[in-house]
């Protein structure tokens, strides 16, 4: 999926880190010490987020801030190196071919 701008990719992998993880605009707030209110309007990028937030959010998710900012989110985590980038591009691959295949199995193809 194409992201506008670095806002809207930093908010989808945000929202995409909560939902992998199964923790609420609260849960978020409350481990980065920022209030409900302020991820909320993060999330609806009513605000833009600070680096030093990035930084906050990053840790009270246990990730390395990058994966963030990361085209596909890498929702591996890891330490950040090379190899994980080039997971991250290797993932946005096979997730584009994965729903061309899920895509297809709508549209009755066999898979």
């Amino acid at each position: 999926m194409e992201v506008g701008s670095l806002t809207e990719l930093f908010v989808r992998n945000l929202k995409m880190w909560r939902w992998h993880l199964g923790i609420s605009q609260r849960d978020v707030a409350v481990m980065s010490g920022v209030s409900e209110s302020y991820i909320h309007a993060v999330e609806l990028m009513d605000i833009s987020p600070t680096l030093g937030l990035l930084e906050r959010l990053a840790g009270a998710l246990e990730v390395p801030a990058w994966t963030l900012l990361c085209e596909d989110g890498d929702l591996e985590g890891g330490d950040g190196g090379w190899g994980d980038q080039m997971s991250c591009r290797f993932r946005r691959e096979v997730w584009a071919l994965v729903d061309g295949l899920f895509a297809d199995a709508r549209r009755g193809r066999r898979i």
